[in-house]
């Protein structure tokens, strides 16, 4: 113990008047157990560090391997001059070809962790040690309470929910164990309110006599309300008030400073293999702290808040911009919590997201928990309003967005495409100056460069509305998060010809196995083709597939990851 330095301890020691020489021996002895115990904190503690250390020093060689390799890259008859020679005082500027035989730019599939961004809150938090440290002892003190106090798992359970219970001690005592922790100061009491039955009530609004309303804020922002009626998979009807801000040009008025960054797919997919492939050294870590592993089981927990924007409350400036008119005349609405309709509140809900997934991403090891955080929007009530003429060119951005989002899940790829075709094509209409030679044939000379022709989609809008409609009932999608390496690899590749059918294995990528036939009259008459016709080519390709497996059943009846190469998709 004597190359480490001891941190911060925290606790009491009882006060001797009278310092003997026995008593100054033991202040610099240490108990076995406590060493031990301290020991392993610290081995932990330098694992976790070098990893990061490890991932940023690779980050690092990998930035100054491809600023050489750009340095000594050189086409032959042509000059290329290195990005540090343009910053010497010195250097003659002449007429070359830097810049000219570059590689196109790669395309970054990670991006950057921002306050927005709620992807991947393990990454995210790998380069933030302090709050890292937080989270550590935060967990830690959560598990030393729940000891103390095992009720608190059971009012942790129902937590947000109808069931949920209040012990004020607890509370307390939970309250003051953060305060050690975070070394903040006494926060005044927040009490979470009931849900409420009527959206009105739970908003929070205040009337207001319109004359003390116009000598108090002034300059101001008047939206007209709406109601949405969504009804619930219980046959419940949720009603959920709307503020119209962009009629009103409210959300003109408004910053978007940034855009907010939700995981996509395959993120999830990446963070259930990570779990799968670091299965053994978390079971490992269980057994040598004596935990059972007998029960060993992955659970997927997902959390819906209620509500969400409404838990935002506006702030006192901006307040001037969330009034409405009141039933009751004389009067006027004051909405003190964010509503939808904000253009905002996405952004500043993602943020309250993102923050509060990395803190607690922090307190829990990724092998052992991990999250992803979305925000839910509805895609289909946007392509239902699309019925025919012009619609709103920022709908169509909305949709695009969306569709590429969602290409990952659903086969929309073409849809995706034919969705950014008219988004381009009417932005080259503008620019060109079309759509102003459109204005100033028209009587009424009213510009329409932010709305956009429903005809230009071809009818895509329908199709990705029955789509959503299709897999509304099954939106699931099997995905193996088994590693690539356990079990042979079989692979077995098929062509068939109107006269003909052949297919090979091959296992680990050797050639096992083969077959060839012939398509006969007799096989043509049983499947109902003409014998030697090219529309019986596709038939034939499913055949193919399916005499491959039949004959091959027994090779393949042991564990093995199969896969089928073929050139039609019908097969």
């Amino acid at each position: 113990m004597k190359d480490f330095t001891m941190e911060i301890w925290t606790g009491q020691l009882s006060l001797r008047v009278t310092i003997t020489d026995s008593d100054s021996k033991a202040t610099v002895e240490y108990p076995p157990a406590l060493c031990d115990k301290f020991a392993n904190l610290i081995v932990e503690h330098l694992e976790k560090i070098a990893k990061v250390d490890i991932q940023l020093k690779v980050d690092d060689m990998a930035s100054v391997s491809e600023q050489d390799a750009h340095n000594m890259q050189a086409v032959e008859g042509t000059m290329v001059l290195a990005p540090s020679a343009y910053k010497s005082s010195e250097t003659k500027f002449r007429a070359g070809n830097y810049g000219k035989v570059e590689s196109p730019a790669k395309h970054v599939s990670e991006e950057k962790p921002h306050l927005g961004g709620m992807r991947n809150p393990a990454l995210a938090v790998l380069g933030l040690p302090s709050t890292r440290a937080l989270g550590v002892r935060m967990m830690s003190a959560w598990e030393s309470f729940a000891t103390r106090n095992p009720k608190a798992l059971h009012l942790a359970e129902r937590y947000g929910t109808k069931d949920a219970m209040e012990d004020v001690r607890i509370t307390k005592e939970w309250r003051s164990c953060l305060r050690k922790v975070t070394g903040s100061k006494e926060l005044d009491a927040v009490r979470l309110k009931e849900p409420q039955e009527e959206l009105i009530t739970a908003a929070e609004v205040l009337d207001v006599a319109i004359t003390f309303q116009w000598r108090r804020y002034g300059a101001r922002t008047i939206s007209k309300l709406g109601s949405i009626l969504k009804t619930k998979q219980d046959g419940s009807l949720k009603r959920r008030i709307v503020t119209d801000l962009k009629r009103s040009t409210g959300n003109k008025k408004a910053k978007l400073r940034e855009r907010l960054t939700l995981p996509s797919p395959k993120d999830v997919i990446k963070m259930a293999k990570f779990q799968h492939k670091k299965k053994g050294s978390l079971k490992t870590k269980y057994k040598r702290h004596g935990w059972d592993t007998e029960d060993w089981a992955k659970e997927w927990v997902i959390i819906d808040v209620h509500d969400a924007f409404m838990h935002l409350a506006v702030h006192p400036d901006e307040i001037k911009h969330c009034m409405a008119p009141s039933p009751q005349e004389g009067e006027i609405i004051l909405f003190i919590a964010v509503l939808f309709g904000f253009n905002t509140a996405p952004l500043a809900w993602a943020r309250l997201a993102a923050s509060t997934s990395r803190i607690l991403q922090c307190a829990l090891d990724p092998v052992e928990a991990a999250h992803q955080t979305y925000l839910d929007d509805d895609s289909a009530s946007l392509l239902q309003g699309w019925g025919s003429g012009k619609a709103p060119i920022k709908e169509l951005c909305r949709a695009a967005g969306k569709a590429a989002w969602l290409s990952g899940i659903f086969p929309c790829t073409r849809a995706t495409r034919m969705l950014y075709a008219a988004l381009h094509s009417r932005f080259a209409e503008v620019a060109s100056g079309t759509e102003e030679r459109r204005r100033q044939a028209r009587k009424h000379n009213t510009g329409k460069e932010a709305m956009f022709y429903v005809s230009q989609l071809n009818h895509v809008h329908l199709w990705l509305l029955k789509l959503a409609n299709a897999v509304e009932s099954t939106p699931t999608r099997c995905v193996n998060i088994m590693s690539s390496d356990l079990g042979p690899q079989a692979v077995i590749t098929t062509d068939a010809s109107p006269m003909g059918l052949g297919a090979y294995l091959t296992v680990n990528g050797v050639v096992t196995k083969f077959l060839e036939a012939r398509v006969t009259k007799q096989d043509a008459e049983y499947f109902g083709l003409t014998h030697g016709a090219s529309n019986s080519h596709g038939i034939g390709e499913a055949l193919t597939v399916l005499v491959a497996v039949w004959q091959w059943q027994h090779s393949l009846a042991d564990s093995v990851t199969l896969t089928f190469r073929s050139d039609s998709i019908i097969a």
